[in-house]
């Protein structure tokens, strides 16, 4: 049961990843992606999400069917989305880690487009001068 269950977690973090680079990238959330240029986030969008959905859609056929509950499974896909969402933000802001800007991003998920998690943090948080 927990190998299955790891197995799940795995596969839909995978997904999740590779579906938040592919929002990243077609809508130039810089904060948001990992990559510098679009086409790599497209690629590591094809290369997580194609497989992971494959081995979904042949879970019965490898997995023994009924042995996630619908419940277990909904906490599994929570907690596997809420991981591939911190893992994004935080590994976004580090890979693309800018100086502190004097001026003040948009407000909403449009800030993305100019700064990283941790930029907008320190936007917001951060000492006034």
């Amino acid at each position: 049961m927990a190998a299955l269950a790891l197995e799940y977690f795995a596969l839909v973090f995978a997904a999740s990843l590779g579906v938040f680079q592919a929002a990243a990238a077609y809508n130039g959330l810089r904060g948001l992606s990992f990559f510098n240029r679009p086409a790599w986030g497209y690629l590591f969008a094809a290369i997580t999400t194609g497989p992971t959905l494959a081995a979904l859609f042949t879970w019965n056929l490898r997995n023994a069917t009924g042995i996630i509950e619908g419940g277990e499974q909904f906490v599994l896909l929570s907690l596997a989305v809420l991981a591939a969402y911190v893992l994004t933000l935080v590994a976004a802001s580090l890979f693309n880690g800018s100086p502190p800007s004097d001026t003040t991003p948009p407000a909403g998920i449009e800030a993305f487009k100019e700064a990283s998690f941790f930029e907008l943090l320190r936007n917001r948080f951060g000492r006034k001068r």
